[in-house]
């Protein structure tokens, strides 16, 4: 069971575009051997059970013995033999290089958009934060170009500025990311000094058709807390500490102000951590 959910793991870590793990596990039991020395315990490992992971949890379902039961365990193969990639947990939205014939580290994402969707290129080999795990949000950030316009203005394209792509599983029930930075940036309207200091949020988009609760759904079992695939495309930004000398002190003056004329507006971002 731990080298299943360390596979589990390895899988949704893997890359963006891994929505869920499927994973066959033989667990052992012990028997008594009547026929033998009494009350001798023998292992037996022919129960096998279909586990299913993503980033609400696990699901275990009821064991196949496939000595005793060897038509059904036949019956769970050939359903495995006719799954299509998305079954396997491939979201082929995001086009991973296996699908779309581009580069091994790259992946093209179409995020929909007013009013027109925005083309992303995403270099899955530069990642600016990764993640390890099964349960959570499972948050990366990597490094994208795009060619689009601008959504919030046409006139302007992306094609000039440095991006990055946020992806990450949220819970339904929590406040979008992109409603809270729109009420910072409201907030942020009465403080001249956090002007420009608010994330660039350039579009962003919940993927429901992948949420984790469709399975639970399906098998009728209660979700724990329903998680949907979100992707954010922010304007990139640098760390202070690659200024040097009077522009380091500048910036770090801007941030000094900013942080102590803002409590409300600070308050709100805060949420974003959440």
């Amino acid at each position: 069971m731990v080298h299943s959910a360390l596979y589990a793991a390895e899988r949704l870590s893997h890359a963006i575009w891994i929505s869920h793990a499927i994973n066959l596990v033989i667990i052992g039991k012990w028997s008594v051997d009547p026929f033998r020395v009494p009350l001798l315990r023998i292992p037996v490992d022919d129960v096998a059970y279909v586990w299913w992971y993503d980033n609400e949890g696990s699901i275990q379902s009821h064991g196949i013995n496939f000595v005793q039961d060897l038509p059904y365990f036949l019956v769970l193969l050939l359903c495995f033999d006719r799954f299509a990639p998305s079954d396997w947990g491939i979201i082929t939205t995001l086009q991973p290089a296996g699908l779309s014939g581009r580069d091994g580290n790259c992946c093209q994402l179409s995020i929909p958009s007013s009013p027109s969707a925005v083309e992303v290129d995403i270099d899955h080999s530069d990642k600016r934060r990764g993640h390890y795990g099964i349960v959570g949000r499972a948050t990366q950030v990597l490094l994208a170009s795009s060619e689009s316009k601008d959504p919030r203005d046409a006139d302007n394209s992306l094609k000039s500025m440095d991006v990055v792509v946020k992806v990450y599983w949220s819970e339904a029930s929590q406040a979008g990311e992109g409603e809270i930075i729109e009420r910072a940036r409201q907030i942020a309207e009465q403080y001249e000094d956090v002007k420009g200091h608010i994330p660039d949020l350039i579009c962003s988009h919940d993927f429901n058709e992948h949420s984790t609760k469709r399975i639970r759904d399906a098998i009728r079992i209660a979700p724990k807390g329903p998680r949907v695939l979100r992707v954010m495309l922010f304007r990139r930004l640098y760390p202070i500490t690659e200024l040097i000398g009077e522009e380091f002190w500048k910036a770090f003056w801007e941030c000094f102000v900013c942080g102590c004329t803002s409590a409300p507006c600070c308050n709100v971002l805060t949420l974003l951590r959440c």
